[in-house]
């Protein structure tokens, strides 16, 4: 027992002076992120991050700056599909106001936009009944 007092100690010291793991930061001052249109290939998308907007084919990649920004994003595919997203970045408070440039903001990896039927852009013909 009078050994198992000090080896405790001791292991509790060395933790205590190991070199802690840092969280990533992001460095750099653009992000490249994934836009997937689940279940639908082909699509358009134009993301706007600002004044700035990009066009991509999705599912695809995009390289954006990095802002305090939300980032919009709407898809298509065809006249009838149609998809919309919105992601605010995550960001340290005193970048909240830098606007560009905001090192540490970060949008998700990946952000899914489901294209749904937009069937106000449909016509119907009218059926007409024999007499």
């Amino acid at each position: 027992m009078r050994f198992i007092f000090p080896g405790v100690l001791l292991l509790m010291l060395v933790a205590c002076a190991a070199p802690r793991q840092q969280a990533a930061v992001p460095t750099g001052g653009s992000q490249t992120i994934m836009i997937d249109t689940p279940g639908i290939e082909g699509a358009t998308c134009v993301v706007q991050n600002g004044s700035r907007i990009w066009n991509v084919a999705a599912p695809g990649p995009v390289t954006v700056p990095r802002a305090s920004y939300p980032l919009e994003i709407n898809c298509f595919k065809g006249e009838h599909l149609r998809g919309q997203g919105h992601v605010t970045p995550s960001f340290a408070p005193v970048e909240a106001k830098a606007g560009e440039g905001c090192v540490t903001c970060r949008y998700p990896g990946i952000i899914r936009v489901a294209l749904v039927l937009n069937d106000s852009l449909m016509t119907v013909p009218m059926l007409r009944q024999q007499p």
